[in-house]
């Protein structure tokens, strides 16, 4: 539903036993996740996910969302935009965009770095996703997507730090907005 992330934003295990409207998490560096509301500070609206890094545990945290529809259908739209930042130092920290589609394959986009103010990022869902599983038929399609979210990873393996998504939307950045998507 546009407006507003989901009321319990956790789940105990990746993908684990979750429902529709649901934020997952996975990765040693896992060190939790917020809903914040602070219009100061959102890009857009007054909320967004905060997940907070432990790299001394880890070098890779990800999250992922179950949108309200548990399959999803995203014909029709070839682009992914979201805005993002990190809170703390950003050397050594890139994101990656991810989706799981029903069969077994999962896409991530290739690395992209993260800065300290919100900056928006647009996927090219058939020209910048790549294959990242060995389930699946290896055929990206946009029909049945189950999951989407971002792996976050640092190669400096120290510190902490919280990473900020907000604003996703599918297809033109204006206009054609998946009625399941969160924008503020």
């Amino acid at each position: 539903t546009i407006g507003a992330f989901p009321p319990d934003p956790t789940e105990s295990s990746f993908p684990g036993d979750t429902s529709a409207g649901e934020w997952t998490r996975f990765g040693a560096a896992y060190a939790g996740i917020e809903i914040i509301q602070d219009p100061a500070t959102a890009p857009q609206g007054e909320r967004y996910l905060q997940v907070a890094a432990d790299w001394t545990a880890g070098q890779r945290v990800g999250v992922r969302y179950i949108p309200y529809e548990i399959v999803s259908d995203w014909d029709g739209y070839t682009h992914a935009h979201f805005t993002a930042r990190a809170i703390g130092s950003t050397t050594g920290t890139t994101i990656q965009f991810a989706v799981f589609e029903e069969d077994g394959d999962v896409w991530v986009s290739s690395d992209l770095p993260i800065g300290s103010e919100w900056d928006e990022y647009a996927v090219d869902l058939l020209q910048d996703l790549h294959s990242n599983s060995t389930e699946g038929d290896g055929i990206f399609a946009t029909s049945p997507i189950i999951l989407f979210g971002w792996n976050v990873d640092n190669a400096d393996n120290t510190g902490t730090q919280s990473i900020h998504f907000d604003n996703v939307r599918l297809g033109d950045v204006t206009s054609s907005i998946s009625d399941w998507m969160f924008v503020y």
